[in-house]
């Protein structure tokens, strides 16, 4: 949805993928035949140094990142905690994060606005849900601490709540939010905040 709303206000969204490339060529080809602009690049956080190289031969100079990769969420199968779990949302919600942080502030000058979307799976405990949470809290402290450090860089932390995209797709019926307006209303707000 993101992708989207950016393209139909003029934007030029690139698109980052590790995996699921079909899902963002996917996307790309709906945005371009809707007239607007979009492209889309791999994006490996545990390789971030190749993400560097495509911006600079792209001459990409992003002024509004939104961080959405995720594992499975729902991985575990008992309730006593799991730290090779925790790991794995550490390496995306904390670890891939400073990383793009680090790459989009080498080839971005200027001010740099940032979108991270935290869980309200924080705001009370979750069963089975602990150590996504644990890293997403860890996430968020990381936020906090990149905006102390570096004076260009602006970061929206949003805790949303459940929404319909692929990530959160279950067999039982749960209530979810249509993405499409929480996202619109988070947009519009990030981009009052000049790059």
């Amino acid at each position: 949805a993101t992708a989207k709303i950016l393209a139909a206000g003029g934007g030029t969204p690139l698109i980052t993928c590790h995996q699921g490339t079909a899902d963002a060529e996917r996307v790309v080809r709906e945005i371009t035949e809707t007239g607007g602009t979009a492209s889309f690049a791999l994006y490996d956080a545990a390789n971030p140094d190749v993400f560097l190289e495509t911006l600079r031969n792209r001459n990409v100079i992003p002024t509004h990142v939104y961080y959405f990769p995720s594992p499975k969420i729902f991985l575990k199968k008992g309730r006593d905690w799991d730290t090779d779990v925790f790991r794995r949302f550490v390496e995306v919600y904390v670890d891939g994060f400073a990383h793009l942080y680090r790459i989009c502030s080498l080839v971005q000058p200027d001010r740099l606005v940032m979108f991270y979307p935290s869980t309200t799976a924080l705001d009370k405990a979750v069963v089975y849900l602990a150590e996504y949470t644990a890293a997403k809290g860890a996430g968020e402290a990381l936020c906090r601490y990149l905006t102390g450090l570096d004076p260009r860089l602006s970061i929206r932390i949003e805790r949303l709540p459940r929404m319909t995209p692929d990530q959160t797709l279950t067999l039982m019926p749960i209530a979810a939010k249509d993405p499409l307006p929480v996202m619109l209303d988070i947009i519009r707000d990030l981009h009052t905040i000049s790059p």
